[in-house]
């Protein structure tokens, strides 16, 4: 299942999109666990989305959240968590969080936010892991490895 937050319902004129992964790009991985309250987000790249946002508005959050499926976090908890992250990191177009078979690597939350945006445009996904690479193969998108002291520097 996808769940869908979306903060804008605005058009830009663009075609560019760019996926981020959450955990391990914009906050820290908590190892052998999840982020389960708001208070746990540890932000590791506080300007990516304001360095994305410089190349485009439609910014978006995909990221698997198998803690939904473990029943350790429940969907309004979620929200709330996606909620101080937005309010920490900077606007976002949208966030989609994935459980079960839905998760990546599959490409089905990229397929889902085209379908969101209505186009297929210019896309990148920033990520950390290896099926974060496979998802954006999948998907036919470019694809760029993060770690904790990655810096955007490319121009979108």
């Amino acid at each position: 299942m996808i769940y869908t937050f979306q903060y804008s319902l605005k058009r830009y004129d663009t075609d560019k999109v760019i996926y981020l992964d959450r955990d391990g790009v914009l906050n820290k991985k908590i190892e052998d666990g999840y982020v389960l309250l708001p208070d746990q987000l540890e932000i590791i790249n506080p300007g990516l989305v304001q360095k994305c946002l410089d190349a485009t508005p439609y910014v978006i959050i995909v990221s698997n959240q198998r803690c939904i499926d473990k029943e350790l976090l429940t969907v309004d908890q979620l929200r709330e968590i996606d909620f101080a992250l937005r309010n920490r990191v900077g606007e976002l177009y949208a966030s989609l969080y994935a459980t079960g078979e839905d998760c990546k690597p599959s490409p089905k939350m990229i397929y889902h936010a085209r379908k969101i945006l209505g186009f297929h445009g210019i896309e990148i996904m920033i990520g950390d892991s290896q099926s974060d690479k496979e998802c954006a193969e999948a998907a036919g998108i470019h694809f760029i490895w993060a770690d904790e002291s990655f810096q955007l520097n490319c121009r979108c």
